[in-house]
């Protein structure tokens, strides 16, 4: 599966990827990667947990287009060696660097990715859910802040009706969560798949992990839902 971060770039280059690329970026394929903070300092982290959490999801060609201004050689050295490593740590997998010295050149973003042949997402219908999912429902939590599911669920291509019929949701409080991990167990007897959406809830109990088929635990309801399309897919393991 092919993967794209564009990293380092201004926030116009972001504007017009979400033109030129929505449902790559809804689902996930194409991800827009900030690097530097607000008082201009480079924050590789921002690009290395996103990129690891893509090798979780079967990417197996992946492009990295970044901007590497002047006086920045040595973010494009430190991201060349971590993608070096990454192909010697995981047999299969093949990473290209293109590097730009201007943050706000789209033209060379979008040739690039051109030439990357990056696929339009493939399509999911109400009768390809019914084959992969049967007559099981998925439970879906989140904290009551975060983004609804359904919403969720619709921008990254899911049907209409994928929700009522598939998939129901819990919204639990940020500040009332004592018994979030004995709910959760509780409801394992009526659902087979849990999609968690941990940032602002608690830790999900190991046990109550295993009292499900399949556990999908990322940090934002966006998150969760791009790795379980790519499950449905048959983009990645289990």
């Amino acid at each position: 599966m092919k993967q794209v971060f564009v990293v380092g770039f201004f926030d116009e280059v972001n504007r017009a990827l979400r033109d030129k690329y929505p449902q790559q970026i809804e689902c996930g394929l194409l991800m827009w990667v900030r690097l530097r903070t607000p008082n201009g300092k480079i924050n590789l982290s921002e690009f290395i947990e996103p990129f690891r959490n893509a090798l979780g999801t079967d990417a197996d060609q992946i492009l990295v287009v970044l901007a590497a201004l002047a006086g920045e050689d040595w973010v494009e050295g430190r991201i060349q060696s971590f993608l070096d490593e990454t192909e010697s740590a995981h047999p299969g997998v093949c990473c290209q660097l293109k590097v730009s010295r201007k943050a706000r050149d789209s033209d060379f973003v979008f040739n690039v990715i051109s030439a990357f042949d990056l696929p339009v997402p493939a399509a999911l219908s109400m009768q390809s859910l019914r084959s992969r999912l049967g007559n099981t429902k998925v439970l879906c939590v989140r904290p009551s802040n975060a983004a609804d599911y359904e919403e969720t669920l619709r921008r990254q291509g899911f049907p209409d009706g994928a929700f009522g019929e598939f998939f129901d949701e819990i919204a639990f409080p940020v500040a009332k969560q004592s018994m979030l991990n004995k709910a959760l167990a509780e409801k394992a007897g009526h659902y087979q798949q849990l999609l968690y959406a941990y940032e602002g809830l608690r830790h999900l109990d190991e046990r109550v992990k295993a009292k499900y088929q399949r556990v999908v635990n990322r940090a934002k309801p966006s998150d969760v839902v791009r790795e379980f399309r790519h499950w449905l897919l048959g983009q990645m393991p289990g």
